[in-house]
C-alpha cells in the first residue's frame, strides 16, 4: 500500500487550525468561569412613536434575555420635565436616563446592557459573557462606531446604541453628566451638530465634547471590543437595522411586550 506523505505546508496549516480551535474553546470556557456569578440587566428605550421599528427589536431582545436568564426592561416613557421642557433635547439622551433609573432600582445585577430598539439578534446562542473581558476599574464597554474618524471633530468614537455599563454609582455619575450635557449643553458643543451622518442625533457628540474630558482614563473601554462582532452591520451577534420585521419573523415572531407591533404613530 502506497504511503501518503503530507506536504510540510499542509501539516503546518493543520496544526495551526487545531491550535486555533483549542484556544477558542479555552477562551469560551475562561469567559464562562470569570462570569460564573455575574448578573446582567438588559434595558431598551422605545417610545410609542417608534413602535413600527423598536417594538420588533425589543421583542427579539426580550426573547434573547429569556433564553439566557437575563432580566429585560422596556422603557416606554420619558419625563416631560427633561424631554419636553422647550429645550429641544434629543430623546436619544433618554438612553442615559433609563440606565440611571435601572441603577437606582438596585436590582443586584453586576452589569447593565443598554441596547437600541433597532437592534437585531443575529445569533441568540452567544451569551453576553462572551463579548468582553471584565476589568475592575472599567465602568463601561462600547464597540467602536463605523463612522469614527479621529481626524474629524464630529467623529463618533463608539456606538452609543450598545453599551455594557457596570451597575455602580460611577456609572450613574457618568450618565448624569451625559444627560446634563444634552439638557444644558457645555462649552464647545453645538447643539445641532450631528455625529457621523447628518441624520444622526447629537448624543455621541455630547459625550466626546462635554463628558469625556471629565472622566478618569480607566472609566471607558471604547473600541476595545471586537467591533466586527458587536453593534456593527456585519455583526455575528447583534447588529442595527431599520427593517426588523423579517428578522423578527425569523426568530418566531415573539410578541410578549406592551408595545404595538407594526403600528406607527406620529411623534
Amino acid at each position: 500500500m502506497k504511503k501518503i506523505v503530507l506536504p510540510d505546508t499542509f501539516r503546518i496549516c493543520l496544526i495551526l487550525v487545531i491550535i486555533i480551535l483549542l484556544c477558542k474553546d479555552y477562551y469560551r470556557e475562561t469567559h464562562k468561569e470569570s462570569f460564573g456569578n455575574k448578573k446582567f440587566d438588559i434595558v431598551c428605550l422605545s417610545t410609542p412613536n417608534y413602535d413600527h421599528i423598536g417594538c420588533y427589536g425589543a421583542n427579539m431582545m426580550k426573547k434573547y434575555a429569556d433564553r439566557h436568564g437575563y432580566s429585560f426592561t422596556l422603557y416606554r416613557d420619558l419625563p416631560k420635565s427633561i424631554f419636553d421642557n422647550g429645550k429641544d433635547i434629543s430623546k436619544n439622551f433618554g438612553k442615559n436616563y433609563i440606565v440611571m433609573e435601572k441603577i437606582k432600582e438596585k436590582t443586584g445585577s453586576d452589569y447593565i446592557l443598554l441596547v437600541d430598539g433597532d437592534t437585531v439578534v443575529v445569533d441568540p446562542t452567544i451569551r453576553l459573557e462572551e463579548l468582553f473581558v471584565p476589568k475592575d476599574e472599567t465602568t463601561f464597554y462600547a464597540p467602536e462606531d463605523r463612522w469614527y474618524d479621529p481626524n474629524k471633530r464630529t467623529g463618533c468614537a463608539f456606538n452609543s446604541g450598545f453599551i455594557i455599563w457596570k451597575n455602580n454609582e460611577r456609572a450613574y455619575e457618568i450618565n448624569k453628566q451625559w444627560l446634563d450635557a444634552g439638557d444644558k449643553g457645555c462649552e464647545g458643543r453645538e447643539s445641532k451638530t450631528t455625529c457621523g451622518s447628518k441624520i444622526w442625533p447629537p448624543q455621541q457628540n455630547a459625550y466626546m465634547r462635554c463628558v469625556k474630558n471629565n472622566l478618569n482614563i480607566k472609566d471607558e473601554e471604547q473600541g476595545k471590543l471586537d467591533h466586527n462582532l458587536v453593534g456593527m452591520p456585519y455583526s455575528k451577534i447583534f447588529r442595527s437595522s431599520k427593517k426588523l420585521r423579517d428578522e423578527w419573523i425569523k426568530v418566531g415572531s415573539p410578541d410578549n411586550l406592551n408595545c404595538k407591533i407594526g403600528e406607527k404613530k406620529d411623534s
